[in-house]
């Protein structure tokens, strides 16, 4: 399935795979993914579409350097795995 996802900052490449494993803990409030060894294999495919600089100079003041628009081809399903990988690079 391919997904376009608008992220925080900017990435080193343009485009990449990320094969890394993703644990999900599930509890009766909250579930929650991590990247671990323990976890299942998830693969995302991801290429950057634009990247959008931050006009705020407040929040450049504070190191965010913007949003980049990226489609997401997820290779598997686990719970989160966007959200995972994306915070993984």
């Amino acid at each position: 399935k391919r997904y376009i996802c608008l992220v925080h900052g900017k990435f080193e490449k343009n485009c990449g795979s990320i094969d890394a494993r993703i644990r999900t803990l599930r509890t009766d409030q909250t579930t929650r993914s991590e990247i671990s060894s323990a976890g299942d294999w998830a693969q995302t495919d991801y290429q950057v579409i634009a990247t959008y600089s931050c006009l705020d100079k407040s929040r450049i003041a504070e190191g965010f350097d913007g949003y980049s628009l990226v489609a997401c081809d997820i290779k598997t399903g686990r719970t989160h795995q966007i959200r995972v990988h994306m915070l993984h690079l």
